[in-house]
């Protein structure tokens, strides 16, 4: 059902309305085949119609006289297969020992059918529409011999009153079907349907007395045959809420007016007319619907005005050169916007949270009406819009069907975790088959906008790869040729998605991959290889230039990872100073940041980002992930001089830079610094601190020994060597003077480049319990860590926010006790969690920070935190196995 509402909601068209309780269409294994939806669940509610012994409908099979006699006879009688039996003689000659000729007979002697003239009737013929139809219009009532629906011109007079006395026609939705052909399974439920829903026709004797002839008057009975033969009755009223859109409406029920039934219908109608078929119960109250009554059905009744959008397609209306803040215009059309009518209470509902979480509210001032539809249409992106009118035609509300794109961080065989969305229960959602760590990902939040009450659809984004061509402002952005549209301005916020860059003259001639929402860019990733190259340069040779054939112009650089690189320099370089076509020394200098392309030469080509030139102090605040004004982003990097050298002199000695995420420092201020900035985020920062930033931790790292104590040789010294693990790929250390590590314990140390360490390099984690939660006590290079064994009590994967216990609970039998109080932690923005199994003493599987196990009361995982007042988390160690204590052997 809900597949049901993004196809409808997202291309709008118009697919089947009509849900009832119990059997349906979507019940037979070839639904999918259906086209009359409608009609299937309708004649299946009243037992009019059954599928095959299969499982299917076989809705393109062809349907033969007996069996439309069978369907004709059983809805004739209310939905119950007639007793009349079957006669010695039968009425036809043909029919005696077949299957239907007790609902043959029935028809016969209801003179609903007559057989082929010759005293057959052909029971295994196929039936044509028009055939069809007189079996309907003599089951209304209608006289075959005072209709004239025999003879030379039955047909004709078949179809005239099928299609212009019928309301609806017999031949209503079956536009493009030949009626003179066999007809569908498919078709016959239609024309059954639609002949359900018309009046019957009432046969009244007139007696003339002067001779003693009788005539006959026929006249619609206004009650329809649903009516007259099931003894059912309809009501018309509006579609407003199911359980889901409302925590008041028991499960299994929808509010049509104010009344609650036991129903379905498709949520995508919500706001709409709609007729319920139903019959009085005992209990409720007779001619009006009520909780109690039996419904057979609930469809649209069309009769709703409706306009299906996006909201990108809302456009302003222009009047006299200014905005007429009086009107929208949709798709082209203009419309009146409403006066919100007394007790309306909301003008836009957003993904069908109704009870107010994502909601507009309207008031009654017409002005606020306009304001809340004029911020829709401000948005600009590709999210489908119902609107409904009111009876003048007017805007009254707007149903907005809203979708984000995110990245998948984590996945196990129950959850899945996804960037800004938090974690979600699989089973529970409508997530596509496959989904894996690191898809980007489209994901919409229905009925609730707190994840753990909404329902959410996940699909895996489309992707588009290619060359930036152009762009136009923040409207559309062209690659390879093809012009796409951008998803209002949040293109360069996507949490999780690495590399994002803004749409602007930078990107010209990048390769990109463009994610879409709904046929719109909400995510630009740029693949080529300056995407990610700031670097600051940390040496310039000295006399080098690129016109000398024996000196060329070099360059050493620092990338955002740490990672140093001597560049020989390409003429095609930026030629920052003199304009003079001549790279030299002159044009680049320590401290000036640039990205570059590598040539076909193998040359750098050079573009100046920054240049390292008035610095100053600038404040760098952890709460609010700000330098100055400017945002900061997961991406931000810190270049640091560390060595203590004033910063006028960077230019005659050998500094000493480091490169830092900015996200993962304590706040500081920033002296001798240069920002750049751009769309008010920042990029990076380059500083002169004489020493590592406050809570820097780039070259500590912290992991599991899961195996080793070989003694190897290198460069002919003896050292033992021993496998960490600290997430991705194993690291080898060697430990020189035969001093060992404990396997299955963690370590903190501080990495070298060549792997190799003193046994004072390592540091044991151990915890303590305090009142706190928190035990700062380990020193790992320079930098202090706290350190605690915990219970997990909750992780909120959006917030970034891990709920623990420290104490552990009490065991009395089989009866476990939670221990009382919680403490509350929030991550860094560049946490790492990492899954290990100490049972085995190896990597364990990504389960997700999932809460501890009650029934054992074992701690579950390590939280390394920062040496902060309020600390930070910044490392997170699982303990998978379930089989174990966690860390007991580091406690």
């Amino acid at each position: 059902n809900l597949k049901r509402v993004f196809s409808l909601a997202l291309t709008g068209v118009m697919l089947s309305g009509m849900m009832v309780m119990g059997a349906s269409a979507a019940d037979f294994s070839d639904s999918e085949e259906i086209v009359n939806q409608d009609a299937v669940n309708g004649c299946v509610a009243l037992s009019i119609i059954n599928g095959r012994d299969d499982g299917t409908f076989d809705p393109d099979g062809l349907v033969t006289r007996a069996e439309m006699a069978k369907m004709i006879a059983t809805a004739m009688n209310g939905g119950i297969a007639p007793e009349y039996g079957t006669k010695t003689t039968p009425s036809f000659t043909d029919i005696k020992g077949c299957w239907a000729e007790q609902y043959i007979e029935y028809c016969n002697n209801m003179k609903i059918i007559a057989g082929r003239g010759d005293g057959t009737f052909d029971p295994y013929g196929n039936v044509t529409g028009v055939e069809a139809a007189k079996m309907v219009l003599t089951a209304l009532g209608y006289d075959a011999e005072a209709f004239r629906l025999v003879g030379a011109d039955w047909d004709n007079n078949v179809n005239y009153e099928a299609t212009w006395t019928c309301d609806p026609s017999l031949y209503d939705e079956l536009g493009g079907v030949n009626m003179y052909n066999p007809i569908t399974r498919d078709t016959a439920a239609q024309i059954i349907w639609n002949g359900v829903q018309n009046d019957t026709v009432t046969k009244t004797p007139d007696k003339t007395l002067s001779t003693g002839e009788v005539s006959f008057t026929y006249q619609s009975s206004n009650r329809t045959l649903f009516e007259v033969k099931y003894g059912g009755e309809e009501v018309t009223g509006t579609f407003k809420d199911n359980h889901m859109t409302n925590s008041s409406v028991k499960k299994g029920y929808i509010t049509v007016g104010s009344v609650d039934i036991l129903a379905d219908l498709d949520i995508s109608y919500i706001g709409e007319d709609v007729k319920v078929m139903y019959k009085d119960a005992t209990g409720g109250t007779k001619g009006q619907l009520d909780s109690k009554d039996k419904i057979y059905g609930v469809f649209p009744t069309g009769k709703t005005s409706v306009v299906r959008t996006t909201v990108s397609d809302i456009k302003k209306v222009e009047k006299n050169g200014a905005e007429d803040t009086n009107k929208l215009k949709i798709d082209g059309t203009e419309y009146t916007v409403a006066t919100p009518k007394a007790g309306t209470g909301t003008i836009i509902v957003k993904n069908y949270d109704t009870t107010g979480q994502a909601t507009t509210a309207g008031g009654t001032g017409k002005d606020n009406a306009q304001a809340k539809f004029k911020a829709l249409s401000n948005a600009k992106n590709g999210d489908a819009v119902k609107f409904i009118l009111n009876e003048d035609g007017e805007v009254a509300f707007a149903y907005v069907v809203e979708t984000k794109l995110g990245v998948v961080t984590a996945k196990t065989s129950e959850k899945v975790t996804i960037g800004t969305l938090g974690t979600i229960k699989i089973a529970d959602n409508d997530v596509y088959e496959g989904i894996a760590k690191d898809d980007v990902v489209t994901y919409t939040k229905l009925y609730d906008q707190t994840t753990a009450n909404a329902f959410v659809t996940v699909e895996k984004a489309e992707k588009v790869t290619g060359t930036v061509n152009g762009y136009k402002g923040t409207e559309n952005i062209k690659v390879d040729g093809n012009t796409y549209k951008i998803f209002g301005e949040a293109y360069s916020a996507v949490t999780g998605l690495d590399n994002l860059t803004s749409v602007d003259g930078d990107v010209i001639g990048e390769d990109v991959e463009l994610y879409l929402v709904n046929g719109y860019v909400a995510g630009v990733v740029q693949t080529s290889e300056s995407a990610t190259n700031y670097s600051v340069i940390t040496a310039v040779k000295t006399g080098g230039s690129t016109d000398d054939v024996f000196t060329n112009m070099q360059v050493q650089v620092l990338d955002g990872e740490g990672v140093k690189s001597i560049l020989t320099v390409s003429a095609d370089s930026q030629d920052v100073a003199n304009s003079d076509d001549v790279i030299n020394e002159d044009d680049y200098k320590v401290g000036d940041v640039v990205t570059y392309t590598i040539d076909k030469k193998g040359e750098a080509v050079l573009k100046m980002e920054s240049q390292y030139t008035s610095p100053a102090t600038k404040a760098y605040n952890k709460d609010t992930k700000t330098v100055g004004t400017d945002v900061t982003t997961n991406d931000t990097i810190l270049f640091v001089e560390t060595s203590n050298v004033d910063v006028d002199n960077l230019q005659n000695v050998a500094p000493s830079f480091k490169a830092y995420k900015i996200r993962s420092l304590a706040s500081q201020d920033l002296t001798d610094a240069v920002v750049k900035s751009k769309d008010g985020k920042v990029l990076f920062v380059v500083a002169d601190l004489a020493a590592k930033p406050t809570g820097a931790t780039t070259d500590t790292v912290f992991g599991l020994v899961t195996g080793g104590g070989d003694t190897v040789k290198i460069d002919n010294v003896a050292y033992t060597t021993y496998s960490i693990y600290a997430g991705g790929d194993p690291i080898t250390v060697n430990i020189k003077d035969g001093n060992t590590l404990n396997k299955g314990s963690i370590y903190g140390f501080v990495r070298t480049s060549d792997d190799i360490y003193a046994n004072t390099d390592f540091e044991e984690l151990s915890t303590t319990d305090t009142a706190s939660g928190i035990d700062a006590s380990k020193t790992i290079g320079s930098e202090t860590y706290k350190v605690l064994d915990v219970l997990v009590q909750e992780y909120n994967e959006a917030d970034k926010i891990l709920t623990y216990h420290t104490a552990k609970g009490t065991v009395q039998g089989d009866v476990y006790t939670q221990p009382t109080g919680t403490n509350t932690r929030a991550l860094d923005d560049k946490a790492q969690i990492i899954y290990v199994n100490l049972d085995k003493d190896e990597a364990g599987d990504e389960i997700g920070v999932n809460k501890y196990d009650v029934t054992t009361g074992r701690s579950n995982a390590l939280l390394v935190c920062d040496n902060e007042t309020t600390p930070s988390i910044l490392y997170i160690f699982v303990e998978t196995s379930g089989a174990v204590d966690a860390f007991a052997k580091n406690s």
